[in-house]
């Protein structure tokens, strides 16, 4: 798809098309998360695209199209989390 950088004729499309190939890569998921997890709330907002977000007195609840790889990311880190806490707790 060519676009020419002088003009610009051309590059709306070329991002359009860009956009489209990276959201269908993409998958959507549901997660729950406590109100003290800003700091990984922050992270699906700067990696993915929040589609919807609530919340009640004890966690928020989004639903976030990721990248596969930052799924992975996510998830792992998720786990380490909990680790975390249960050593913690114990």
């Amino acid at each position: 798809m060519p676009c020419r950088r002088v003009t610009g004729e051309g590059c709306a499309e070329l991002l359009t098309e860009i956009d489209r190939r990276l959201a269908a890569a993409r998958q959507t998921v549901d997660l729950r998360l406590r109100h003290d997890e800003g700091a990984r709330l922050a992270w699906l907002y700067d990696h993915g695209e929040v589609l919807d977000r609530r919340a009640d007195d004890s966690h928020v609840y989004v639903r976030v199209s990721l990248d596969p790889a930052d799924i992975a990311r996510f998830n792992s880190e998720s786990e380490g989390a909990a680790r975390r806490r249960r050593r913690a707790d114990a």
